[in-house]
């Protein structure tokens, strides 16, 4: 469908660029016996190329507006935002009040999935994480494992990050790398990469 729009628009402007030219000609070159001839029968083709690039576009942005409409249909319900009433925070958040940032252990991480709906199956296949100690990525401390999901991993999701079911089929399951995880994050804070 969309490739026939696309070629409808392509065949309109190129009758529209071509009424154009002629009408341009028909100004400039034209016979008085001529003039109104051309005005009438390409003035006709530009206007219906016109209609027909405004319908097309029109046509276009429906089923743009349409499918992101279908598309928010089925996503689940979230909040739209998180409130974290950061004015009453946890007693044991209480001692980071007065750090400066840069003194904080985090453990900046990231995951890759099968997909972007773990609540439809889609399984974590890979694990990373660096630590920042006193502002300071220390590239000598990470984390990186694969994870054997268990499922197929989709081609649709392979093209985002390379990790194919030959790669993670002798790996361990998601419990025993989220354990190692556990151990490699310690007291740090964590900071996920989106």
């Amino acid at each position: 469908m969309l490739v026939s729009i696309g070629l409808s628009g392509v065949v309109a402007l190129c009758l529209l660029s071509f009424a154009g030219w002629k009408l341009v000609y028909a100004l400039e070159y034209a016979t008085k016996d001529q003039f109104a001839d051309i005005i009438i029968t390409y003035g006709i083709v530009a206007l219906l190329s016109v209609a027909a690039l405004v319908g097309l576009v029109m046509l276009g942005l429906n089923r743009t507006l349409s499918a992101r409409e279908y598309d928010l249909r089925n996503l689940p319900d979230r909040p739209e935002f998180y409130d974290y009433d950061l004015l009453n925070l946890p007693h044991h958040l209480e001692e980071f009040d007065e750090r400066n940032l840069k003194s904080l252990t985090f453990t900046v991480f990231d995951t890759e999935t099968t997909g972007l709906r773990p609540s439809q199956g889609d399984e974590i296949i890979q694990i990373a994480g660096v630590r920042v100690e006193d502002g300071i990525i220390k590239e000598h401390k990470i984390f990186d494992k694969l994870v054997n999901p268990g499922i197929t991993i989709p081609k649709a999701s392979i093209r985002f990050h390379g990790i194919t079911d030959e790669m993670v089929t002798d790996q361990p399951k998601i419990g025993e790398v989220l354990r190692e995880f556990r151990d490699f994050i310690g007291n740090s804070i964590l900071v996920a990469h989106n």
